[in-house]
């Protein structure tokens, strides 16, 4: 799965990901990129959320990509996530899809209002 699913947590509150979990990340981030869709509601048979992006670039020692944040409940817990996915890993990313160029971006979920 991870071969396709590329994922990488900047900051994870609530414990591990499942597989699962960082699939529908990749995918949804995937979607909103192609629709240029700044917010996404998440929802699986295990689990429901939201992400959220301004399509800003971070940049964490060599890996650079699309900061997404997102929330994710299941019946156990709840997650406050930052993740980055790389362009080169979408599927068919172009490069004016980009909405914003920054160099860096701020990870904190609450601010952009994800509390």
């Amino acid at each position: 799965m991870f071969d396709t699913c590329k994922v990488y947590c900047l900051m994870c509150v609530g414990g591990s990901l499942s597989d699962d979990i960082r699939s529908a990340l990749f995918d949804t981030a995937q979607d909103m990129i192609e629709k240029k869709k700044p917010r996404w509601r998440l929802k699986r048979r295990e689990f429901e959320g939201e992400v959220k992006t301004r399509g800003k670039v971070a940049c964490i020692g060599g890996l650079s990509g699309i900061v997404f944040y997102a929330i994710v409940e299941t019946e156990e817990r709840k997650f406050k996530i930052s993740y980055i996915v790389r362009r080169s890993d979408l599927r068919t990313f172009k490069d004016d899809m980009e909405w914003s160029g920054a160099a860096w971006a701020d990870l904190e979920p609450e601010n952009v209002g994800m509390n």
